[in-house]
């Protein structure tokens, strides 16, 4: 990412009592699909969905929404 290219995705709204977590993990791994495919050697995430799309801090990470 010479230049420093920044990717975004647009993160599921948090709905209470709906489990949206895997929606959510996809947002992930097809960024990270992306910087795989344009070489990105690092990859920073900042908390997708947390605040207008009202996840909870801690349920809108990379640590809840699993990539596996």
């Amino acid at each position: 990412m010479s230049g420093g290219q920044t990717l975004n995705t647009v993160g599921p709204l948090f709905i209470h009592g709906e489990d949206r977590s895997e929606l959510l993990a996809s947002r992930y791994r097809e960024s990270l699909k992306v910087a795989d495919e344009i070489g990105a050697r690092t990859v920073a995430f900042p908390a997708a969905s947390v605040g207008i799309c009202r996840w909870p801090i801690g349920q809108g990470d990379l640590n809840s929404g699993r990539t596996e």
